[in-house]
């Protein structure tokens, strides 16, 4: 089931990229030209007070364009100079692990044979990854420091590394089984809570009108976990239901196991927390597509931007996002925002036409993005601050 299922994942990002060079184009989006002039202008011709430029809209001051000459299936940011990747292999899994220093375009691996996935831990000092053996599909999973390089064996977690959710806790699924373990952020894990898909499957069915097994598919790589400090425990899963798209909450507290229905729309493709009890949602509520916020106490939600948004992305602070915007894969728009108060503020275009812009992160003030074409990708680094 996962190997079918990592390999329909594989497929939706095997034409990344990156083409090799630097090229830093910090004045790209200065407004106005070099130099000043003094332009004398009367009192009549002035209707209203100058105002001064708002603190919270953006400023791009620079921005670094890096190609590659491989295709990248997946990325995380571990610092401003430092990007992990997934790229082709010629191994077993046809995958490998690797550390890419951005502003000298320097490469190196981590490891070969991988499982598909860039799994850091939430202070991004720790890599977590899944290892086969060389001549067999036997798996080992390994934890990666950082900062001195140093690689250990991870012998407690008996699935491959799926997703950090919060500082402490972390999902992982091994083809079967969902699994929530509880970690002290070093290679020991407390098993919290386990839940096979085929369960997890008949369990959303059973509280589903009209729906079999058979057409509910969970999407592996869309999870999250209740916030640390919720009065509840519990983790989530984006799943396929017949026609239409929902999002279900799987309890760990306790001994006996139970499913709640968050949210059933007409197509969700994305969720993540912000805050304790919000959601941002990308997808079609109703006849409406675009990105919304989701209250999970009283199952509200709010049209935060209409339209066709590919991807979204949110920094750590729940402060700001960028998404994606776009009808073909050329006539695109990059947008960043503060979100305030479930409100898009200072909605900027940073970027418009990449071809095929697909992934977001961020760190710091720092976005990160990449496009692809065929074999090759595209990484942009954008430095943004307030006026």
């Amino acid at each position: 089931m996962w190997r079918s299922q990592r390999d329909l994942l594989l497929l939706g990002f095997i034409l990344l990229i990156f083409v090799g060079g630097i090229y830093c184009i910090g004045d790209l989006y200065q407004q106005g030209k070099d130099g000043s002039q003094l332009t004398t202008i009367s009192k009549e011709e002035v209707e209203n007070q100058l105002q001064a430029m708002p603190n919270n809209t953006f400023r791009i001051d620079s921005v670094v364009r890096l190609y590659l000459d491989y295709p990248v299936y997946a990325f995380d940011v571990a610092d401003e100079r430092t990007v992990i990747l997934n790229r082709p292999s010629s191994a077993f899994s046809g995958i490998k692990l690797s550390r890419l220093q951005v502003e000298d375009n320097e490469l190196a691996d981590i490891a070969d044979n991988v499982e598909f996935g860039v799994v850091l831990s939430p202070d991004r000092n720790q890599l977590l990854y899944t290892q086969y053996d060389k001549d067999s599909d036997n798996q080992h999973n390994y934890m990666y420091q950082l900062k001195d390089k140093h690689i250990i064996e991870t012998h407690h977690f008996p699935n491959e590394p799926l997703v950090y959710a919060g500082k402490n806790q972390l999902i992982g699924f091994n083809g079967n089984n969902f699994t929530l373990f509880e970690t002290n952020g070093s290679s020991s894990a407390t098993l919290q809570q386990t839940y096979g898909y085929d369960e997890m499957v008949s369990m959303i069915a059973d509280i589903s009108e009209q729906i079999s097994p058979d057409e509910i598919f969970i999407m592996i790589d869309m999870t999250a976990v209740d916030p640390e400090g919720s009065s509840q425990s519990g983790f989530y899963v984006l799943a396929q239901v017949g026609e239409r798209s929902g999002i279900y909450r799987f309890h760990v507290s306790g001994d006996e196991k139970q499913v709640e229905e968050i949210i059933v729309s007409t197509y969700l493709q994305q969720f993540n927390f912000y805050g304790d009890t919000s959601m941002l949602l990308q997808g079609t509520i109703g006849d409406t597509t675009g990105l919304y916020s989701f209250n999970l106490e009283d199952r509200s939600y709010k049209l935060l931007k209409e339209g066709d948004i590919w991807n979204y992305a949110i920094d750590d602070g729940y402060s700001r996002i960028a998404y994606l915007t776009g009808k073909d894969n050329r006539n695109n728009e990059l947008h960043v925002a503060y979100l305030e108060d479930e409100v898009l503020v200072s909605d900027t275009v940073i970027y418009r036409n990449i071809d095929n812009l697909f992934m977001l992160s961020w760190y710091d003030k720092y976005l990160f993005a990449t496009s692809y074409a065929i074999n090759q990708t595209e990484l942009y680094r954008f430095t943004l601050s307030g006026w």
